[in-house]
């Protein structure tokens, strides 16, 4: 997948500390899609509010595409509670700084982001609401990690599949099959989203949004100390 490379500015010390005032803000309590007020806006407006008043989400030289497009679709489909928590919040800083990267560290944090979708999918609440006579064949779809069983499991009927089951499989070969970020960071979140809502499941709790967010931010070092070894 092809990011395009723009010039990247960087934000300056006091521009950062705006940015961490308005993302701990208590009157902040952020919402889906952009938001209709500074006070509701997505983690991505509420950024670009702080810095120069727009309401909106869209690309900032400061900001890497893979994590904007990941943020954006992920923060929409995981609980209200977690958007809000100080994790999320503490994490948030982190979107502004990560723009300039080279090919290989957009690469680097799309692979990131599908790995933590086949974490997701492998999860025990999943393995509990697959058949057991599929099992053997969502294990080689964890294994394999390709389109071709996922399309299998996807394409079996409602009445024999769990509809979730189904939809998380039709999520995972759309990430898989993209070449395009924002539909993959989308499927990915479908995916996940789909697996999470299965009854008593906490995934959104194992799977730590506001972790894996670090993690996508960080992997320009990771890939720098990779090179160097």
């Amino acid at each position: 997948m092809t990011v395009e490379d723009k010039t990247m500015t960087v934000l300056t010390r006091a521009e950062l500390d705006v940015l961490d005032a308005a993302y701990h803000d208590p009157q902040w309590s952020p919402g889906e899609d952009i938001g209709d007020t500074p006070q509701t806006a997505c983690t991505i407006a509420r950024g670009w509010y702080a810095l120069n008043g727009q309401l909106i989400d869209d690309y900032h030289p400061c900001v890497s595409e893979v994590v904007r497009k990941w943020v954006i679709h992920v923060q929409d489909v995981m609980p209200a509670e977690i958007r809000s928590s100080p994790e999320w919040r503490d994490a948030a800083i982190d979107i502004w700084t990560t723009g300039g990267a080279t090919q290989d560290v957009e690469d680097e944090r799309l692979r990131l982001a599908l790995e933590w979708m086949w974490t997701g999918l492998g999860d025990e609440s999943v393995w509990a609401a697959v058949p057991s006579w599929l099992l053997p064949r969502w294990q080689t779809m964890l294994a394999q990690r390709t389109e071709t069983v996922a399309r299998q499991i996807a394409g079996h009927h409602p009445l024999d599949v769990k509809w979730r089951i189904r939809s998380a499989a039709t999520f995972t070969c759309a990430a898989l099959e993209s070449t395009d970020v924002s539909d993959t960071c989308d499927a990915i979140a479908g995916a996940l989203q789909t697996v999470a809502t299965l009854p008593g499941s906490d995934l959104w709790i194992r799977l730590d949004p506001a972790g894996m967010l670090r993690r996508l931010c960080a992997a320009g070092d990771t890939v720098t100390e990779r090179d160097r070894s």
